[in-house]
């Protein structure tokens, strides 16, 4: 997919992480990344689904952007949390 990522809809997201993920291949920069935090949530709980529905299981979370200080330099507000790795 070489679209912006605010074109893109979620299931054509999961496609292509799911795409990458099988074929171990990195995605383009930054044309397959969601453009807003709300937009990147979904679609990692819509990956984290289609993984699920394939008989994967989450086994665990990763917490991002604890650190308050760094928030302003990268236009966070707030920690980042995901999934991560998964279990059959």
């Amino acid at each position: 997919m070489n679209t912006p990522a605010s074109a893109s809809t979620i299931p054509d997201l999961v496609a292509d992480v799911t795409r990458a993920r099988l074929q171990a291949q990195p995605l383009p920069w930054p044309s397959t990344v969601p453009a807003d935090v709300p937009m990147a949530y979904a679609t990692a709980l819509a990956v984290r689904g289609a993984r699920s529905a394939g008989g994967e299981r989450p086994v665990g979370y990763k917490v991002g952007f604890t650190n308050r200080t760094i928030w302003p330099r990268y236009e966070v507000y707030g920690p980042i949390w995901g999934t991560v790795g998964t279990a059959r």
